[in-house]
C-alpha cells in the first residue's frame, strides 16, 4: 500500500488552462470554489460520480460553506500588488485530499480503528503545517476509499490588502524563494529552474507527510507504477515499509514508557530502567534511520538506472530514424539508377563514351559489354540477309559479301 495526498488551487470563477504544450488548442476549465465546496458537501447535482451520496462528516474546523462565504468577503476587499482588485479567476483556496489506501468494503472493525488513528495523525500533520489557516477537514465514507478533504485559505492583510495563497502552497512558496534568491545573486530568474523549485517543494510536501503519518502504517511514498518496479521489488519495498512501521510503533511505545517513568518518583531501579529504555529508543531510532537511508539509496539507484535506460533507448531510436532516412534515400537513388540503366540497355538512350560518376565501374563494364554484343548481332543479321538476297537472284553459289569496315553506331 502507498500513501495518497493531493493538493490543488481554486478561484471564484473558472480559469481555462492548457492541457499540454503539444495540444495548445485543447483547454480545460478548472473548478471554482463554489463547485468544489458543493462537491465535498454533497450538494444535489454536484456529486454525480457517487452512486449513493452520504452526508459528509466534519472532523475539524468550520463548515466548508462558511469558509466559502469568508473567502468571497476577503476577496472583495483584497488588492493586487498594483492596488487593483484581484482578478476574477485568482486562486484563493487550497484544497486537497488525503486517502486511506484500503477499500471501504475490505475494512473490518480493527481496520476502521486503524483508519481512525491515521485520520487523527493526518489532521494533526495538516494543522502543524498550516496552523490556523487550515479551515476544515471533511471525511467522505461513500466512495471506494475513505478519505479526508481539507481546505486552506490565506489571511487578508488589512493594511496592504494582500490576499495570496503563494505563501501557503508548498510548491509556489519554493518557487518564490528560488526567484528571490536568483534576484539576490543578480541573476535573471529562469523559468526552468523556477518550475524545478516548485516540483521540489511539492516533493518535500509528500516527504513530510510520509514521515509524519504514512511511515507509521507501513505505507510507501509511491506505488509500483510510479517507479516502474517489478512485483518482487515492490514486495521487498513493502516489507521494508512494514518493518519501519513496526520499529516506529516500538519507538513510540518506548517513549510513552519513558515519559511515564519520568513522571513518577525516580528511584534506583526506575532510573536504570529509564536509562535502558532510552538506549533501546536510541537504537531503534538509529535502525530506522539506517533502514530509511538504505531504501532511499536503493530507490535513487533505480531512478538513475531507469534514466540511463531511457537515454539509451532515445539514442537508439534517433539512430534508427537516421539510418531509416539514409536507407530511404539509397533506395530512391537505386531506383533511379535502375531506370537509367534499363533505358540504356534498351537502346532508348545513347550510351555515353565514359562511365558516369554516379554509376559503379563494374556496372558500367556490364552495360558496355551488353551494348557491344547487340551491335555484333545486328551486323551478323545484316550480312546474312545480304547472302540470302544474292542467292535468290540467280547469281549461282553464294559468295561472301565484300568485306567492309564495321562502324559502331
Amino acid at each position: 500500500m502507498h500513501q495518497f495526498i493531493h493538493i490543488d488551487t481554486f478561484g471564484l470563477s473558472r480559469q481555462s488552462t492548457k492541457k499540454g504544450a503539444k495540444s495548445k488548442r485543447r483547454t480545460t476549465a478548472r473548478w471554482t470554489v463554489d463547485e468544489i465546496i458543493a462537491e465535498l458537501t454533497r450538494k444535489e447535482g454536484a456529486c454525480d460520480h457517487v452512486e449513493n451520496p452520504q452526508p459528509p462528516v466534519i472532523v475539524f474546523g468550520k463548515d466548508p460553506e462558511i469558509v466559502a462565504a469568508e473567502i468571497k468577503r476577503d476577496v472583495a476587499a483584497a488588492k493586487d500588488p498594483r492596488g487593483r482588485k484581484l482578478r476574477a479567476d485568482a486562486q484563493v483556496l487550497l484544497s486537497g485530499v488525503a486517502s486511506w489506501p484500503v477499500r471501504r468494503e475490505d475494512i473490518d472493525e480493527t481496520g476502521f480503528q486503524e483508519y481512525a488513528v491515521w485520520e487523527k495523525l493526518t489532521v494533526n500533520a495538516l494543522k502543524e503545517r498550516w496552523g490556523d489557516r487550515l479551515q476544515y477537514c471533511v471525511r467522505h465514507c461513500d466512495e471506494e476509499f475513505l478519505h479526508v478533504h481539507y481546505g486552506v485559505s490565506p489571511e487578508l492583510d488589512p493594511l496592504t490588502g494582500r490576499y495570496s495563497i503563494e505563501d501557503l502552497h508548498p510548491g509556489m512558496a519554493a518557487r518564490a524563494r528560488a526567484r528571490a534568491e536568483a534576484i539576490a545573486r543578480g541573476e535573471t530568474p529562469k523559468r526552468g529552474k523556477l518550475e524545478a523549485a516548485m516540483r521540489n517543494g511539492l516533493r518535500e510536501f509528500q516527504e513530510d507527510f510520509y514521515h509524519r503519518v504514512s511511515v507509521r502504517f507501513g505505507h510507501s511514498k509511491d506505488g509500483p507504477k510510479r517507479k516502474r518496479l517489478t512485483r518482487a521489488e515492490w514486495k521487498a519495498q513493502q516489507a521494508i515499509a512494514q518493518k519501519t512501521a513496526t520499529m516506529v510503533a516500538e519507538r513510540d511505545a518506548l517513549k510513552v514508557r519513558l515519559e511515564k517513568i519520568s513522571a513518577e518518583s525516580v528511584n534506583r531501579e526506575r532510573y536504570e530502567e529509564a536509562v535502558r529504555i532510552a538506549r533501546e529508543l536510541q537504537d531503534l531510532v538509529e535502525q530506522e534511520r539506517k533502514r530509511r537511508d538504505e531504501t532511499e539509496r536503493r530507490n535513487e539507484y533505480q531512478r538513475r538506472q531507469l534514466a540511463a535506460e531511457k537515454e539509451r533507448a532515445d539514442r537508439a531510436e534517433a539512430e534508427v530514424s537516421r539510418l531509416s532516412q539514409i536507407i530511404g534515400r539509397m533506395k530512391s537513388w537505386l531506383k533511379q539508377a535502375q531506370s537509367i540503366i534499363g533505358r540504356l540497355i534498351g537502346g532508348s538512350e545513347k550510351l555515353p563514351s565514359v562511365c558516369p560518376q554516379w554509376l559503379p565501374e563494374d556496372v558500367w563494364e556490364g552495360v558496355e559489354e551488353t551494348a557491344k554484343e547487340r551491335w555484333v548481332e545486328a551486323e551478323v543479321e545484316d550480312y546474312m540477309s545480304g547472302v540470302e538476297i544474292r542467292q535468290s537472284s540467280g547469281f549461282g553459289k553464294p559468295r561472301p559479301a565484300p568485306v567492309r569496315r564495321l562502324k559502331r553506331p
